[in-house]
């Protein structure tokens, strides 16, 4: 018996008798007092467990190994440890990103899918996409994320989003803001608007004008104002601009979202800015965090391509067309989760002994790909964001915890 190494240890209330302990091998959470806990390290140190079944009760020891805090059986442990790491595959469609245009009418300079919009391809009908979203509702569909290129290009957008509110599905609008004005009033039927917008003064979004699209934002009525989300990706040297966005934007209480830029290519990596100075930790990782791609997510391109996530619509990781005969059953049979899961942290040794492999994953493979053309390839330069981020995430985990069990 040992005292597991493969723990991350937080505070988790005022009296100072209580640690959250997180195992990140197995990915099991849960309390110990600290009294408890000294004593552990205490026996750890002297390599002496006997004493243990006399100083504690069965079920204290029980929990102790079944969250991972004491080790008895090590073949037992890297079982749960690989178990954890491939995660369970739900082949049942909850989300989907449908990119119901790939026209946009802007040319951001850090697209992830810049190579795949503003080309002559063949667009869906309203009907086609009604009928698209009929099938994923008979799978299991919650939620659609209506995105492109541009959503509100597409000429019969309200006559889809319509339909979806119809068949009771999440709906959220991915927007860049230019069109938002003149439709205004889809707002009344989706539940999340989230409209892109960098600051004021953004040089990499061309044929944008900002100003104006902040003030078309502020004419939206009070009615709505709680379905806006003004997210900004900050890039190094933008920081401050944002900033004064997301000021102005709270004085007309509108929620404002900060994100780093994610590369698309190793030499964007100079345009990443300082995670930790510009606030931009992520406090809601997810628990688990098993990528859903391919497995709960897929993404539908304007033709009606089905793709693992709306960062893999490329031919490489293409699984079949909603319209195909059989289109569920390619869906059932595609392995692109796997693949995923074995690309990350099990073949990094980084990963395998960092406090955040199981919240991270070893980050997006698409992103991956995007930068290195491989989804294997580690993203180092997330690292330190991931790291960070998954030890906020799990003290907010244990805070919530601890304040649903106070409530009590």
């Amino acid at each position: 018996m040992r005292l597991s190494t493969d723990i991350f240890l937080t505070d988790v209330d005022n009296s100072n008798e209580l640690y959250g302990i997180h195992n990140y091998h197995i990915n099991a959470y849960t309390f110990v007092h600290k009294e408890i806990y000294n004593y552990l390290s205490q026996c750890s140190s002297i390599n002496d467990f006997t004493k243990l079944n006399d100083d504690l009760t069965d079920e204290q020891i029980s929990n102790l190994v079944d969250n991972g805090v004491l080790m008895i059986n090590e073949e037992d442990y890297a079982n749960r440890s690989k178990r954890a790491e491939k995660g369970e595959r739900k082949k049942c469609i909850k989300t989907a990103y449908l990119h119901i245009t790939m026209m946009c009418n802007l040319s951001c300079d850090y697209c992830y899918i810049a190579d795949q919009t503003n080309k002559q391809r063949e667009e869906l009908s309203a009907e086609k996409w009604k009928t698209a979203l009929d099938l994923l509702k008979k799978q299991g569909l919650e939620s659609v994320t209506i995105t492109g290129g541009e959503p509100l290009i597409y000429q019969n957008i309200r006559e889809v989003i319509s339909y979806a509110r119809f068949l009771g599905l999440q709906i959220t609008l991915l927007s860049n803001g230019t069109l938002i004005k003149e439709n205004k009033d889809l707002l009344s039927i989706v539940d999340k608007c989230i409209i892109s917008l960098d600051g004021l003064k953004s040089e990499m979004r061309k044929g944008i004008n900002s100003t104006s699209v902040l003030e078309d934002i502020l004419c939206v009525t009070n009615e709505y104002r709680d379905k806006l989300v003004v997210r900004s990706v900050i890039t190094k040297g933008s920081e401050n601009d944002v900033n004064l966005l997301g000021e102005l934007l709270q004085v007309h209480s509108i929620s404002h979202t900060k994100i780093p830029i994610t590369p698309c290519s190793i030499c964007e990596f100079e345009l990443i800015p300082d995670y930790i100075a510009n606030d931009l930790l992520d406090s809601d990782l997810g628990f688990p965090v098993r990528c859903g791609a391919g497995d709960t997510v897929i993404a539908i391109s304007s033709d009606g391509n089905i793709y693992p996530c709306q960062m893999m619509v490329k031919e490489e990781f293409l699984i079949c067309n909603i319209f195909d005969a059989d289109w569920l059953e390619k869906y059932k049979m595609n392995n692109i989760n796997d693949i995923l899961a074995d690309a990350s942290i099990i073949a990094h040794e980084k990963c395998n002994n960092c406090i955040a492999k199981s919240l991270c994953n070893g980050n997006c493979r698409a992103t991956a790909f995007n930068v290195y053309s491989d989804i294997t390839a580690i993203n180092e330069y997330f690292c330190d964001f991931c790291e960070e981020s998954a030890k906020k995430t799990i003290k907010r985990f244990f805070e919530d915890k601890m304040e649903a069990i106070n409530g009590c």
